[in-house]
């Protein structure tokens, strides 16, 4: 069995507002505490996207990679996020 981190999401308020204010030490908190715990990936929830979605889900994508090389789970309804955050990875990428 492998763990899927899926607890860094946009609908947690410090993961929002690091999302918001492009200030990436909540997420990179999380990653961190994520990989600490032996999580095989890391599952990037970012929700729809509505506004500004390829340069919000790029940053999303930089943050995580900033301190970890887990493979990275896009989880998102946008396509335009989505195909952003494809291009931004590094890492493997997987399309949840």
């Amino acid at each position: 069995m492998k763990i899927i981190a899926d607890n860094l999401r946009i609908t947690k308020t410090d993961i929002q507002h690091a999302l918001n204010t492009r200030e990436p030490g909540a997420i990179s908190k999380l990653v961190t505490q994520c990989e600490q715990k032996r999580a095989f990936a890391i599952d990037v929830n970012t929700g729809p996207l509505t506004r500004d979605p390829e340069n919000k889900m790029t940053f999303f994508i930089e943050a995580v990679q900033s301190v970890t090389n887990l493979p990275i789970v896009i989880d998102t309804s946008n396509p335009a996020a989505m195909e952003a955050g494809l291009k931004a990875a590094n890492n493997k990428a997987v399309i949840n």
